[in-house]
């Protein structure tokens, strides 16, 4: 009797191992956070049948039988379309899982290009931007009540890419469209002040390395239809690749990544050569520069867009000490350049404005 269940169970194996049919890439946090503003900067793979995806995650979600809550806020870019993505706030249970899936219309085409997404996750909202502009957003108090569920549950965040055999969702996968990429300029993480109801950036990842303190590579199954696989998370040129290969890997020596024509010079700006230490949040629109005077003399602040124009700027002469200035007084939503310092040494990073 024994030996005809264990054979019953080797082919019952069998069958749900014979649907894996690719080998994807995910990485994913060791941290979990609560609250805060993701924005990274990412061109996606088009193609039927495959995800391009970021998005935070209650680590234990997915056991059944459990009764633990299930927490998912989801940037999920199909390959299949070439104007829309996918947004899904997703609550309940791996028993009993309550979506919201909006697909946001866009004028271009994110898998032609890089682009910048933003979640904003706060007790109050849940909100999507695309290209600095909001698409999506969702309140206390929405028919589902997904944002108070997702109070005071930390969540991971990861990166990944994959492929699903559910034709009628993402369309009709063949792997003669492999190998296929999805690529990572950059992250940044900013905290979230619920007194002051206000983003705090806490850190930037480049991707020049993988640091190891904060990722990890999964190894696990998707869908019984993609098998993550350590090879196909990697950094090469500055850049997270994560991969969509056939299960032999064919595809991964000869990756060449498209350059970020936005953001490949103004990254080279990003480590500080100013002495004054600088702190940016964005506040109903407006750029906040908080800077910390080591001596007192003449500071400029700079927001510029990405073909060089300036759109405001102010001077000062400051004393020693914390100084705070405010830019970007009605400027349009996207993503700026910021620099400040004096003449000869100025910091510089990317900041997004969003839709107040």
């Amino acid at each position: 009797m024994w030996r005809k269940l264990i054979l019953v169970l080797t082919f019952v194996v069998s069958i749900a191992y014979s649907q894996i049919q690719v080998r994807g890439g995910e990485l994913f946090s060791l941290d979990q956070q609560l609250y805060g503003r993701y924005e990274l900067r990412m061109r996606t793979a088009q193609g039927d049948g495959i995800l391009s995806t970021f998005f935070t995650y209650e680590n234990d979600g997915w056991m059944t039988g459990t009764g633990n809550p299930w927490r998912e806020i989801d940037i999920e870019v199909l390959g299949r379309y070439t104007d829309r993505f996918q947004t899904n706030i997703i609550t309940g249970t791996a028993d009993g899982r309550i979506t919201s899936e909006y697909f946001p219309q866009l004028n271009v085409n994110p898998a032609e290009d890089y682009h910048t997404y933003i979640i904003e996750w706060t007790p109050d909202y849940i909100s999507f931007s695309f290209d600095g502009k909001e698409v999506r957003r969702t309140e206390t108090g929405d028919s589902k009540n997904q944002v108070e569920d997702c109070r005071n549950i930390p969540q991971s965040y990861r990166f990944n890419m994959w492929a699903n055999a559910i034709s009628s969702w993402v369309g009709p996968f063949s792997a003669d469209i492999l190998p296929k990429y999805q690529f990572v300029n950059w992250i940044k993480y900013y905290s979230y002040s619920e007194q002051d109801k206000t983003f705090t950036l806490e850190w930037t990842d480049d991707f020049n390395t993988l640091d190891n303190s904060r990722w990890s590579k999964a190894t696990h199954t998707m869908e019984d239809f993609t098998q993550f696989d350590t090879d196909n998370v990697l950094v090469k040129d500055g850049t997270l690749v994560l991969a969509l290969t056939d299960m032999q890997g064919n595809g991964l020596n000869n990756i060449v990544v498209p350059p970020d024509e936005q953001t490949r010079t103004i990254k080279k700006s990003f480590v500080p050569v100013s002495k004054d230490p600088l702190a940016v949040s964005v506040k109903n629109g407006l750029v906040l520069c908080s800077v910390n005077i080591d001596r007192t003399g003449k500071r400029m602040f700079r927001l510029s867009d990405f073909k060089g124009r300036i759109v405001d700027s102010k001077t000062y002469v400051l004393g020693t000490g914390f100084h705070s200035v405010e830019l970007g007084k009605g400027v349009s939503p996207g993503v700026y350049l910021l620099q400040a310092g004096t003449n000869d040494k100025m910091s510089a990073q990317t900041v997004s404005v969003t839709g107040r």
